[in-house]
């Protein structure tokens, strides 16, 4: 459908990855976050659903453009268009990826929701949020796989 410019209407892409360790967080529940978003907050100001795409093998360190879905939401993302994750961490497991993707999406154009983020932090994301979130949960993984080592190290051998 075409807007009074005779654009492309403006778009809504959800995107998810499927985690292993969080087997609750499935495609199914990460779509209906996305779209539950998509349609109180942008269908009514005229964005249409572009549609959900989800990883489904990819592994976390994978960069976002490089996963199959991923890279499909990238390439298809255009000026005016939204992309939607429910967490950052199923979109990005680093920092520089995150910042990289997030301001690569805004120097087009294309606005980007976590919505696990509350509403103000969403509208600055481009701005360097996304990049501060991301650093604190790289350092918390980072504290996490450390003190699984040590207590893998330490623990006796049976």
């Amino acid at each position: 459908m075409q807007n009074r410019n005779d654009r492309p209407r403006a778009k809504c892409f959800g995107y998810g990855r499927l985690s292993a360790a969080k087997p609750d967080l499935t495609a199914a529940v990460q779509e209906e976050q996305a779209k539950d978003y998509w349609q109180r907050q942008l269908k009514p100001a005229g964005i249409a659903w572009g549609g959900f795409f989800c990883d489904t093998d990819a592994q976390g360190s994978q960069l976002f453009a490089d996963r199959k879905q991923g890279g499909e939401v990238f390439a298809l993302a255009e000026p005016g268009d939204h992309v939607v994750v429910w967490q950052l961490d199923r979109a990005f497991r680093s920092a520089a990826d995150g910042a990289a993707v997030i301001q690569a999406l805004a120097a087009r154009g294309v606005r980007f929701h976590s919505l696990d983020l509350p509403s103000e932090a969403a509208d600055s994301l481009d701005g360097g949020i996304a990049v501060v979130m991301r650093a604190v949960g790289e350092i918390g993984r980072s504290f996490t796989s450390e003190r699984t080592l040590i207590r893998v190290t330490l623990e006796p051998r049976a």
